[in-house]
């Protein structure tokens, strides 16, 4: 069941992202997004449409 969390998690938050970001699944619960060429407040607003994505049920 987890592995299909997972899965869902990062079918809900790839589509988010730009062509030039990355996701990466790090291990437990945890995801890393790179943003290159991104600054403090894009960052922030990511984060949060990131948020509500992973948040929805």
């Amino acid at each position: 069941m987890g592995d299909r969390v997972l899965l869902e998690v990062a079918k809900r938050l790839k589509p988010i992202l730009g062509d030039a970001d990355s996701l990466s699944h790090t291990g437990g619960d945890e995801f890393v997004v790179l943003m290159p060429d991104s600054d403090a407040s894009i960052t922030r607003a990511m984060a949060e449409r990131l948020r509500q994505a992973v948040a929805q049920p």
